[in-house]
């Protein structure tokens, strides 16, 4: 996310002049309002039609009784500046107290001061919420993100709309090919974010834990770029929609908006694709170590007693 709104602004602008027209933003990310004005602007000047784009956002985490989720997601379509999302997602499967901020007409999450204060939920009652979006047009299709297999399973139990889309991390050092192949027998959209490796979070985000793995970097993407003569991202993003998967890469640089978006002049080799696929797995990136406390926290392979240790709380609970 672009940390001040002329930076994205601009980056958006950016990305729509080079043809860009998946926007994909959460009201977490704090900028939904500017991704509205931006939209609205293109739209009443003619540069674009609705139609044109296909809009995503996600329901936050500390939003679960079903009247608060409807007072959110109209709240949500009035800051983007659209009567209906072409996607619409939940977050994630933890769920957190809140409490709605009058004067940022929102709600927000409570914590104690170090944490989030999580609740059970039932992931089948806030699925409905989004079901009768679906069903009433505000939302043109419906989704979920950060669930694993065993909670989109639950969801496909019993669900009466199919999920359309599954929204996760996935990159050459996380391919989470189980997970893949899950979703493509159910008919289910995988959707990858992170697929750079998101080289830029330690920056944005210095306060979290974040294990080492630079997809970037791999000798063997580094190889393939001299080959093929594209860049280290090109490579990764081809990768991922080569394979049939969707793959949303942040940024605000407009020489990489640029690079990201010409992926489809070049084909990767079946026996390149093969060597990338036999890359070894070596590790999540995006922990979602604030969600450790959460019945519902989805990442099982986590070893979240020895990553609280690396960050120096041992005397904080986990579970």
């Amino acid at each position: 996310m672009a940390e001040e709104p002329e930076e994205l602004e601009a980056a958006l602008r950016q990305a729509l002049d080079i043809g860009y027209r998946h926007i994909d933003t959460a009201q977490i990310f704090g900028n939904e309002a500017v991704v509205g004005k931006v939209i609205s602007e293109y739209i009443s000047s003619g540069k674009l039609k609705r139609e044109d784009l296909f809009i995503s956002t996600k329901l936050p985490f500390y939003v679960y009784k079903p009247a608060d989720i409807d007072r959110c997601f109209e709240q949500q379509l009035k800051d983007l500046c659209v009567d209906y999302v072409d996607l619409y997602l939940i977050h994630g499967p933890c769920v957190a107290e809140n409490v709605y901020n009058e004067e940022a007409k929102k709600f927000e999450a409570v914590t104690d001061g170090r944490s989030f204060k999580f609740l059970d939920c039932d992931h089948v009652q806030i699925w409905r919420c989004l079901e009768t979006f679906y069903e009433d047009g505000r939302a043109k299709a419906i989704g979920l993100a950060n669930f694993n297999k065993m909670q989109l399973q639950h969801i496909l139990d019993r669900c009466a709309i199919w999920p359309y889309v599954l929204e996760v991390e996935s990159h050459l050092y996380w391919q989470q090919d189980e997970l893949v192949e899950f979703c493509d027998t159910n008919r289910i959209v995988f959707t990858a974010y992170a697929p750079l490796g998101s080289p830029g979070r330690k920056v944005c985000d210095p306060a979290s834990f974040w294990p080492e793995g630079e997809p970037l970097n791999d000798p063997l993407v580094i190889e393939l770029t001299k080959k093929y003569n594209k860049t280290p991202a090109q490579i990764l993003l081809r990768f991922l929609t080569q394979r049939g998967l969707c793959a949303i890469a942040k940024s605000t640089n407009p020489d990489h908006l640029k690079e990201n978006f010409n992926i489809f002049d070049f084909k990767i080799s079946d026996d390149d694709m093969k060597e990338l696929r036999k890359v070894p797995t070596k590790t999540r990136l995006f922990l979602l170590e604030w969600f450790f406390k959460s019945q519902h926290y989805p990442f099982e392979e986590v070893d979240k007693t020895e990553i609280t240790r690396l960050m120096g709380h041992e005397g904080q609970e986990t579970s």
